[in-house]
């Protein structure tokens, strides 16, 4: 009986050491990670920027880091849930690992302590308390929650960042305070150069303008070509293309009414070339007029932005012809008269230019029409398919012109102009101004079979026929002009073919949404209409100046 006992308390002394390592093991693995036994911290701020800490390689840095946050995870207080406004937020991550296992804590940091918290690896979820979440959003990690604690970037070309060379930067924290912002790994290591389409403009990124700076640019041979602020860098003269090297020095004083303060100076080379040029043909204009642009120094015309204030409601699209790109802008006829600030934007480089819009009354005018007619060509459904058409045409726009200077006033050369009802002018239907509409073109009464000719060399985009507009053909002209015939009795043209200026397209009729009618009573014409894009605007512009663009040196 001795000698049994004796074999089990031997056994168990044997299997004893396996059982407490498994136990131990078993711990390790399924319970948050100690301070003690952490060997790195991967850090994951709300914007994505990570970056691991590591005791063998980073020593001290990594063991503050680690004690950092097991600090701010003290004296939390234990939740049921996160609350339900949190759960929607993006967390900040923290990662522990011991080698063995990783921990992932989950924070849901904001700029007032009382309101922080966090979930732990086991799931389970904690309030943070004021004091240890005030540590956290005191430190060099708690940066993504200040909108002032990135160092403004300075734009080459509107898009090339470029790193400071040296600088010192302040934010305010929730407290009011000032807090320095590490620079170690945001100043640039070694030089700086940049080649391609650089256009010399400088700027800072969302527009946060230093109070006082400096540029210096100097050429290959060290001379001196520019010693200047920076607002005044547009007077710096480049014809063409050069290689540079740029200082610049920038300092934001301290304000009481703003979250930082600081400076910066940044070294770099660049090959630099001639800044955008936009030229528009005219700054007086009125509703249902176009104006032309012109613009050189531009490689890729898609990369050209446009904003207007007031809103003109359209944005041009620019071609490329030759050295220049070229595009039309039309002014719509319900815009109100006015200034109107266009603004082209290329490479971080804006050219704002004033339009003057003055006011033009066009006139009332009456269609008269059969029940029948109103209902079949002017019903809701009918209109529904033209502005389905205008929409499809606006999609469509040559690169190359084919127009060439004044358009015809009439399209039929050979015949008397006849023309009653113009553009802008609102016409009611049989009278009633519930079911009045603006003319988008000019009616010409021809007679009925009277030739139908194109105002200008082309190519036909679309031909058929439609319950508002009757059988119609459409030519593009370039650059997204086009011209519109409708009410024709026959179209004799195909879409793809090309057409010169006076070229017969079909013959007048009566269909769609008309009333044309001669002297005995015998209906027959064409109405002709003009759009850039999907705005149309006024025939008559292109009879005296055509559609002319400057001549850019």
């Amino acid at each position: 009986m001795k000698k049994t006992i004796l074999r089990l308390i031997l056994a168990v002394l044997f299997v004893l050491p396996t059982v407490v390592a498994m136990m131990n093991c078993h711990h390790v693995r399924t319970s948050p990670p100690s301070e003690k036994d952490v060997i790195s911290i991967t850090v994951e701020d709300i914007n994505g920027k990570t970056v691991t800490y590591d005791r063998v390689k980073d020593g001290e840095k990594a063991d503050d880091v680690i004690s950092l946050f097991y600090r701010v995870n003290k004296k939390a207080t234990a939740l049921e849930a996160l609350p339900d406004g949190v759960l929607g937020e993006t967390p900040y991550k923290v990662t522990m690992s011991t080698g063995a296992k990783e921990g992932e804590y989950r924070y849901f940091f904001s700029t007032d302590p009382n309101v922080c918290y966090y979930s732990a690896p086991n799931g389970k979820s904690y309030r943070l308390g004021p004091d240890n979440a005030a540590e956290f959003l005191s430190s060099e990690f708690a940066r993504c929650y200040y909108e002032n604690s990135t160092l403004p970037t300075l734009l080459l070309s509107g898009s090339t960042e470029i790193k400071p060379e040296t600088a010192a930067w302040k934010y305010r924290d929730f407290r009011g305070e000032f807090v320095s912002v590490d620079m170690a790994d945001r100043l640039a290591e070694g030089k700086q150069s940049f080649d391609g389409s650089i256009f010399l403009s400088l700027n800072f990124k969302d527009g946060v303008l230093p109070d006082s700076s400096h540029v210096t640019i100097t050429d290959e041979e060290k001379v001196t070509l520019f010693d200047d602020s920076l607002d005044q860098l547009e007077a710096f003269p480049l014809d063409s293309q050069m290689r540079v090297h740029i200082d610049v020095s920038a300092t934001w004083y301290e304000d009481p009414e703003r979250n930082f303060n600081g400076e910066a100076t940044y070294s770099f080379d660049a090959l630099i070339s001639p800044p955008p040029v936009f030229s528009v043909s005219r700054t007086d204009a009125v509703p249902g007029s176009l104006v032309t642009v012109t613009a050189k120094n531009v490689t890729d015309p898609s990369e050209i932005s446009f904003s207007s204030e007031p809103d003109i409601g359209y944005t041009p699209q620019f071609f490329p012809d030759g050295a220049t790109v070229k595009a039309i802008i039309p002014f719509d006829m319900s815009l109100e008269e006015g200034s109107y600030t266009l603004t082209f934007t290329y490479a971080g480089v804006s050219r704002p230019t004033t339009v003057v819009l003055a006011s033009k009354y066009y006139g009332d005018g009456t269609i008269d029409v059969s029940e029948e007619t109103i209902s079949a060509a002017y019903s809701d459904e009918a209109r529904a398919a033209m502005d389905g058409l205008v929409a499809e045409m606006a999609a469509v726009a040559y690169p190359e012109r084919q127009f060439e200077g004044l358009f015809l006033s009439s399209p039929n050369i050979d015949a008397w102009s006849n023309f009653f009802r113009t553009y802008g002018m609102r016409v009611y239907v049989n009278g009633d101004p519930n079911t009045a509409y603006y003319s988008n073109g000019i009616d010409y009464n021809f007679g009925w079979g009277a030739p139908v000719g194109a105002l200008n060399g082309g190519t036909v985009v679309y031909t058929g026929e439609l319950a508002y507009t009757g059988k119609i053909a459409v030519v593009e002209h370039g650059y997204g002009l086009k011209t519109w015939y409708y009410n024709m009795s026959e179209v004799s043209v195909s879409v793809g073919d090309t057409v010169e200026k006076g070229d017969t397209l079909g013959v007048c009729g009566s269909s769609g949404l008309a009333d044309f009618y001669d002297g005995d009573g015998n209906g027959g014409g064409v109405h002709v209409a003009m759009s850039v894009g999907n705005r149309f605007v006024d025939p008559t512009v292109t009879w005296d100046e055509g559609v002319t663009f400057l001549t850019l040196d």
